[in-house]
């Protein structure tokens, strides 16, 4: 299994909030910052918005201390943490993203723990990563931490976040495309050890 996150003297944790508000505000410890729309046909949640926030930590507890100053009274959020530092695409050139790409899931039972992670490190981000589009990815496991009275839409241990290129819902349809042709072919080869019905999201319109 990998580790549980990043050895560095800092890390990186994502703040998620997704929101119907395309105007909220990040908080201003954040490092970085985007605001996104979900793309029709893509979006599992009522809310139509998505903020990510990247912040730059020494440990889990700091986050704690942030809930306790912050909140997102009517949205709904969550800190996530890394499990692996961030994996670049080696086939495609873009650096800027116009969106995301965001799957929630864990392993179907403790025994898949170790076959799931090896599958998505080493086999389904890279796969991912050099179909058209997609510039980055990182994965992340769930904290305890939220800024919200509403509870989180995911309880699924692990988030994974894709950075695309596509502006539009078309263009993200069309490069999603490669990505379905590849698994149809067994070019992209899945694994029994997900966990059946998690949600996925794709977001466009980068502010």
């Amino acid at each position: 299994m990998p580790t549980q996150g990043c050895h560095d003297e800092e890390m990186k944790a994502l703040l998620l909030v997704l929101t119907h508000d395309p105007a909220i505000p990040p908080l201003p410890m954040a490092s970085a910052s985007a605001t996104y729309t979900a793309f029709e046909g893509w979006n599992p949640f009522p809310e139509t918005h998505l903020l990510v926030q990247s912040w730059e930590v020494n440990d889990a507890a700091e986050l704690h201390a942030v809930a306790q100053q912050h909140h997102y009274a009517n949205a709904r959020s969550m800190f996530y943490l890394p499990i692996e530092p961030e994996l670049a695409s080696k086939a495609n050139s873009a650096s800027t993203p116009r969106g995301v790409f965001v799957t929630y899931n864990q392993p179907l039972t403790p025994a898949d723990t170790d076959e799931y992670h090896r599958w998505y490190s080493q086999q389904h981000l890279p796969d991912v990563l050099a179909c058209p589009g997609f510039i980055r990815a990182q994965r992340f496991r769930i904290s305890t931490v939220s800024l919200s009275p509403t509870p989180w839409a995911a309880s699924l241990e692990c988030m994974n976040i894709y950075e695309h290129s596509c502006e539009t819902v078309e263009e993200y349809n069309d490069a999603f495309a490669h990505v379905r042709a590849g698994i149809a072919s067994g070019k992209i080869e899945m694994t029994s050890t997900l966990t059946p019905g998690a949600p996925t999201s794709a977001y466009g319109h980068r502010a």
